[in-house]
């Protein structure tokens, strides 16, 4: 993913958690969008916006997710389910 393809999905996150946001300055969303494009480097555009899409969906605390949440949520979908039995089953 690209910085400007990070600034997107930044952008989404900014415009669903204002109040996360207030007191960031231009250089703070820089600093953000730095260390998020290093972490989702390995990721399309379009996997991490299913990825928050599914985050945000879900999120019942009121909180913006970390970069380690959405990647958790893009390998919820993309990775097939075990085919090994579960202590339970």
């Amino acid at each position: 993913m690209t910085q400007r393809e990070t600034a997107k999905i930044i952008y989404v996150i900014k415009a669903t958690y204002p109040n996360a946001f207030q007191r960031y300055t231009a250089k703070d969303l820089d600093n953000l969008i730095a260390a998020w494009s290093s972490v989702m480097e390995d990721y399309s555009y379009e996997v991490a916006s299913a990825g928050l899409k599914i985050y945000l969906s879900s999120d019942t605390k009121g909180f913006p997710p970390s970069p380690g949440q959405v990647i958790d949520c893009i390998l919820k979908v993309t990775t097939p389910p075990s085919k090994e039995l579960t202590v339970d089953e």
